[in-house]
């Protein structure tokens, strides 16, 4: 992009600035404080001549030429942000003399959210992150940041509803974060006017609730949508296919968040592109989706603390790359399939975990497939609390699985009166804490 300035418009063109021009002197360093906090500020008595009574940033960790009338805007104190390509090389705060990159990351401000920062309107990344005693509502008057890319405000004291207005004007923005912060109401309708967003994380709101809008799922460019800890209800839309590019999809400890997985799941654009889909801590129900298997490029899978029923499907076994399988907490039925073992062992040499535990598995002849004995890289099997799943009463199974030949140390985690095995932590409840812990396995006893 090529922003263009008009002369008209620009607080920065002057390498001299004079003080009745500056955007930007005194709204980040305000006395002005959120409730939660308000640190130490300076008045500047040093200088009853000046024409502003600007407070001066002292509790920042670094405010060089902040806020002095002898320099531009441009040689005040602001971090570079390294470039794209891992290249190590840092692009400056200002191009051609205007102010581009604002990043004052874990810097101890403090104050409200300064609406000047609207007259810089070159401005292309604002990182703000960090700073715990930084807060107020986001300003409408940040809709004239026509050109910026990334807002990050994520760590902050934040708060108030998501300004509709805003959101429809920054359509340039590829990363909005405003996690861990104290934003509530509802994610607004016009959040799908900011269509070339990549990153959108909104996670650790408590008062953010609603509906999940099915506007989300029009940003086609999305790749990371992280939903985590908030008040959410209600099903996740069904529009969440059509996100064809997406990579990470995070929305844990909803626990309104209800509904069947396969309403979004069926014919999902991003079957090639999702890696990591953690989904635990939710109301989620009904029979897990045989379309799982159709997540070709899926790593990590985590349903667990959920209500699904019904049997593990095997089509899990066909995701050729993926790592984790986490299903514990839930109520299925049935025994661990054996194509899942067999499959995986085919066709995926980094399957490390897997966790059924705390369903209600049912497995009678073979419980645990001697298949899953030959993934060559398994470090985990959960299979504790299933109070009927007949675990290891079949002690040549336990010992194909503790025995097997592999670099990659290997535990089995079950409950302690089933038959033990040299490789099973066993689970028990602590009658001091009331607490379950897992004895390692006894050496002596199986050498």
């Amino acid at each position: 992009k090529s922003p263009t300035k008009s002369p008209t418009k620009s607080p920065t063109k002057s390498p001299t600035k004079s003080p009745t021009k500056s955007p930007t002197a005194s709204p980040l360093s305000s006395p002005t404080s959120s409730p939660e906090a308000s640190p130490p500020t300076t008045s500047n008595e040093e200088d009853p001549s000046s024409p502003e009574p600007y407070s001066l940033p002292t509790s920042w960790k670094i405010d060089s030429n902040w806020l002095s009338h002898e320099h531009h805007e441009c040689e005040w104190y602001s971090t570079g942000f390294e470039q794209s390509g891992g290249t190590g090389v840092n692009s400056p705060p200002c191009i051609g003399g205007e102010m581009r990159n604002l990043k004052l990351t874990g810097n101890d401000l403090f104050g409200s959210l300064p609406k000047e920062l609207a007259l810089l309107t070159a401005l292309e990344r604002v990182e703000l992150n960090g700073n715990r005693y930084l807060g107020g509502e986001l300003p409408a008057e940040w809709a004239a940041l026509s050109q910026l890319q990334v807002l990050d405000l994520g760590s902050t004291q934040v708060e108030g509803p998501l300004v509709e207005s805003l959101l429809e004007a920054l359509i340039n923005v590829r990363q909005l974060r405003l996690n861990d912060a104290k934003l509530a109401g509802q994610i607004p309708t016009t959040i799908e006017k900011m269509s070339n967003l990549e990153v959108l994380d909104l996670a650790n709101n408590p008062a953010l609730s609603g509906p999940i809008p099915e506007e989300l799922g029009y940003l086609f460019q999305l790749q990371v949508l992280i939903l985590d800890n908030n008040s959410f209800t209600g099903p996740i839309p069904f529009t969440f296919r059509f996100l064809k590019s997406l990579r990470e999809l995070f929305l844990t400890n909803n626990p309104y968040v209800n509904g069947k997985l396969d309403g979004f799941m069926l014919n999902g654009g991003w079957k090639d592109s999702l890696h990591e889909m953690r989904l635990y801590n939710n109301s989620l129900a009904g029979p897990l989706p045989t379309e799982l298997g159709e997540l070709t490029s899926l790593r990590k899978l985590d349903l667990s603390n959920n209500e699904f029923t019904n049997e593990i499907p095997t089509q899990l076994g066909a995701v050729p790359g993926i790592e984790e399988i986490i299903l514990r907490g839930n109520q299925l039925v049935g025994g661990i399939p054996p194509e899942l073992g067999s499959t995986l062992q085919e066709s995926n040499f980094d399957f490390k975990v897997l966790d059924v535990s705390g369903n209600a598995l049912t497995g009678t002849d073979t419980p645990i497939p001697t298949e899953l004995a030959r993934i060559p890289r398994l470090q985990e099997l959960k299979i504790f609390d299933n109070p009927q799943f007949e675990t290891l009463k079949k002690p040549k199974v336990s010992k194909f699985l503790c025995n097997r030949v592999t670099t990659q140390a290997f535990a089995m985690y079950t409950d302690c009166d089933v038959t033990p095995c040299k490789c099973c932590y066993c689970r028990r409840l602590n009658d001091e804490t009331g607490e379950y812990v897992f004895d390692p396995p006894n050496d002596f006893l199986y050498g």
